[in-house]
């Protein structure tokens, strides 16, 4: 099913296209599904308050939940039956919670500097690392989510500023591979996001100036190979590769903006108000718009016209 008319998610945190089907998961101040891509809403379900980020499944019969006291729930598809994740130690949000490739695991960590693996059955922690005086403030993977890539940001210690953000890739299992270290000119970097074949990295951090820089890396070097400042408006950080790897996307003040992905040359932007995330789908085709206010969905040809 094509979509006729932009559709009007209302509030959007975060929007997700279940793989292989029209429908789309959105994260709002419940759990809404959506058909249609976003025309007829199917239902909704609210395994707690404040969600704060979700993730799907790749076969798309289940979605990961988590808030912002670092709780999680599995919410079935199309059902929407709760269940929820025993976790025991969670103490805080920390950053987003992801799902494994082979689909057993979610991924996590907190305010407290802990990067967790917890059975998606049980909530048994099965790995666990914790890095004194830092907090884990992002996580992402790549398209196959053999390769993550988070960051970490140490803490101030006494009167002394924190030291740099620390941009880290690794292969999955976590048990079987160290952190890499992505090295760069970065004081605070709010995301960081692998390519869909991990090749490259794009690092969103903040400027002196007060200004927010997009930077492309080679994950193998960190050598930059385009950076684009823009004034940052948005009400949350939010980064996307399409799946081609062509187009990278970003929210910005008062719109979602596209550049193509090696040089940074913006090849369109989409007004909005309050945008807090940007989701390609699948297939390449549709874009998902969030916002505190009226998200939407677009076919990505529209916003680059």
């Amino acid at each position: 099913m094509r979509p006729s008319r932009h559709p009007r998610l209302g509030t959007s945190f975060e929007i997700r296209f279940v793989p292989s089907t029209d429908l789309v998961l959105v994260l709002g101040g419940a759990v809404y599904l959506w058909s249609g891509y976003g025309h007829t809403k199917v239902g909704k379900v609210r395994p707690f308050s404040h969600p704060s980020s979700i993730d799907l499944l790749q076969d798309g019969k289940q979605a990961v939940v988590k808030n912002t006291a670092g709780k999680l729930a599995i919410v079935n598809l199309p059902s929407l039956e709760v269940r929820h994740l025993p976790t025991l130690g969670a103490t805080s949000e920390g950053c987003q919670a992801l799902i494994s490739p082979c689909g057993q695991f979610v991924v996590d960590g907190s305010w407290d500097g802990e990067l967790v693996v917890r059975s998606l059955v049980t909530g048994v922690s099965e790995f666990r690392e914790h890095h004194e005086n830092a907090m884990m403030v992002w996580l992402s993977c790549d398209h196959t989510r053999d390769t993550f890539v988070y960051v970490r940001q140490p803490k101030a210690v006494g009167e002394q500023a924190p030291r740099p953000s620390e941009v880290i890739v690794r292969r999955w299992p976590f048990s079987s591979n160290e952190e890499t270290m992505v090295r760069g000119p970065w004081g605070n970097v709010h995301a960081a996001s692998p390519s869909p074949e991990a090749t490259h990295l794009a690092v969103l951090h903040q400027l002196a100036t007060g200004e927010v820089a997009l930077d492309v890396v080679e994950a193998e070097t960190s050598r930059i190979l385009a950076t684009s400042n823009f004034e940052y408006g948005g009400t949350n950080h939010s980064l996307a590769w399409s799946p081609d790897g062509r187009i990278l996307a970003t929210v910005q003040r008062g719109r979602a903006a596209f550049f193509e992905s090696r040089s940074l040359s913006l090849l369109g932007a989409y007004e909005i108000e309050h945008p807090c995330w940007v989701e390609f789908s699948p297939n390449g085709e549709y874009v998902a718009l969030g916002s505190w206010d009226k998200g939407t969905i677009k076919r990505v040809a529209e916003v680059l016209g």
